[in-house]
C-alpha cells in the first residue's frame, strides 16, 4: 500500500517537472517565433538595430520603462532581458 501511495507521488513529481520544462520551452519558442517574424519582414529588420543613444535618453528622462518597452517591442526582449540590457547601457556610460 505504502509504495504504491509512494510511487504515485514520485510519478506526480516527474510530471510536474516536465511540464515546467515544457512550459519554459514553449515561451522560448514563442520568443525565437516573434524574432524570426521581425527578420522574415524586411522593412522591419532595421528596427532589430538599437539606438542607444535613445534608450539612454529615455532612461535620463526617467522613463525607464518606457525604455524597457522600447527593447521589448524593437527586440522582442522580455522584460528580464531588456532589464538586463539596460542595467549593461548604464553601467558602459
Amino acid at each position: 500500500m505504502y509504495i504504491i501511495i509512494g510511487l504515485l507521488l514520485i510519478t506526480m513529481l516527474i510530471f510536474i517537472s516536465i511540464s515546467n520544462k515544457i512550459n519554459k520551452l514553449e515561451n522560448n519558442l514563442r520568443h525565437i517565433n516573434f524574432k524570426l517574424d521581425k527578420i522574415i519582414k524586411k522593412e522591419e529588420v532595421d528596427e532589430f538595430k538599437i539606438d542607444n543613444d535613445k534608450i539612454l535618453s529615455l532612461i535620463e528622462e526617467g522613463k525607464r520603462f518606457d525604455a524597457s518597452n522600447k527593447l521589448m517591442e524593437t527586440m522582442g526582449f522580455s522584460v528580464k532581458e531588456s532589464q538586463e540590457y539596460i542595467d549593461i547601457l548604464i553601467n558602459k556610460n
